[in-house]
């Protein structure tokens, strides 16, 4: 999916708890010539790391306009 968003130019802020296959989707979007991306870890299940990241993602790149959850 986040391939269909880059094809697109739209900003793509990845989440993972796994900083790894963070990396991999990214190198993936770079392969299709893709370079907007912006990681980061962060473990959902944990609200304090999940507010502080939001927060965080907010100063650096602005508001959000949607999230889409892919397992």
């Amino acid at each position: 999916m986040a391939v269909e968003f880059a094809k697109r130019n739209a900003l793509l802020v990845l989440w993972d708890i796994n900083e790894s296959e963070n990396n991999k989707t990214n190198e993936l979007l770079k392969s299709i010539g893709y370079r907007r991306a912006r990681l980061y870890t962060v473990d959902v299940t944990n609200e304090d790391h999940l507010r502080a990241t939001s927060k965080k993602v907010k100063e650096q790149i602005g508001e959000v306009s949607m999230i889409v959850n892919c397992f």
